[in-house]
């Protein structure tokens, strides 16, 4: 079986800003897990200001354009920084 684990959300600001943050963060993080790719289920979520932050690592050039389009989709008026790393080797860590 493949690993279940879900993305690891994180909202770095505080106050009023917070709550919507997480609720960005969960949506990013479902769409993700829906797209059926089991490394896009363990990227990393980080949304802070404007901008919504993507990192971890995925096989191919194509799962890291396919998580930044999830993204573009959600959070359309937002930033994206996409720090997915593309390695053919599977990272421990």
């Amino acid at each position: 079986p493949g690993d279940a684990r879900q993305p690891q959300a994180v909202a770095e600001r505080f106050g009023g800003e917070a709550a919507a943050e997480a609720r960005l963060v969960e949506a990013v993080c479902r769409a993700l897990h829906a797209t059926g790719y089991p490394r896009l289920r363990e990227l990393d979520v980080v949304v802070s200001d404007d901008t919504v932050v993507l990192r971890g690592w995925v096989g191919t050039y194509y799962q890291k354009q396919l998580a930044q389009g999830v993204v573009r989709h959600i959070a359309s008026d937002r930033r994206i920084e996409n720090r997915i790393e593309v390695s053919s080797e599977r990272r421990i860590g």
